[in-house]
């Protein structure tokens, strides 16, 4: 009955995290291969945004996330300065790839350039996506499935073993695989303390 009960967790907990698996294993490829990205990805045009500055505000940081927020843009962190006729400068990074946004105040509007990123970057990206305190709802899901899948690949691991042990433990090539993969761990960690 217990086995069977782990067995089922096992099972779906794996399904649960299929697409989180499947974004970090391409994403690590990414990086162990270093594909050659080509430079800054394409740029979608420039577009235009009516948007008058909240009152109150204080700051450039304060000003830029009311520029955020007026877009809806998921951004996971950005950056922010003034140009030579003292913009508001933006730069959103998102999993789609940078909104570049300049706050032409006087003129109550927005200028917005994006650059849209292909397939191998936005898994890059949204690998590295982890702020549970980020403003956006998008990016505080992500960092909650992420951390989800963290806690269940932990079960997974220690639920494959007990069913080994409860099903097979005698198998030989289990016993060579858990050895092998143990002892490859603790090589490592010996070796880069």
């Amino acid at each position: 009955m217990l086995t069977q009960w782990i067995k089922k967790t096992h099972m779906y907990l794996g399904l649960l995290n299929l697409s989180i698996l499947l974004v970090f294993g391409i994403a690590g490829l990414k990086a162990t291969i270093r594909f050659q990205g080509g430079g800054m990805p394409a740029r979608t045009g420039q577009q235009y945004a009516s948007f008058r500055m909240p009152a109150g505000i204080t700051g450039d940081r304060e000003a830029a996330e009311a520029v955020r927020a007026h877009l809806h843009i998921p951004a996971v962190e950005f950056n922010v300065g003034r140009d030579s006729n003292n913009n508001l400068r933006c730069s959103f990074y998102t999993p789609n790839g940078p909104y570049y946004v300049t706050a032409l105040e006087k003129e109550n509007r927005l200028e917005i350039a994006v650059h849209r990123s292909g397939m191998l970057s936005f898994f890059d990206n949204i690998h590295a996506m982890s702020s549970r305190s980020a403003r956006d709802w998008r990016v505080r899901l992500w960092a909650a499935y992420n951390e989800f899948s963290i806690w269940s690949l932990t079960a997974m691991s220690l639920s494959g073993v007990y069913l080994w042990l409860a099903s097979r433990p005698r198998f030989r090539w289990a016993q060579i695989f858990f050895v092998t993969g143990s002892a490859s761990f603790l090589t490592l960690y010996y070796f880069s303390r």
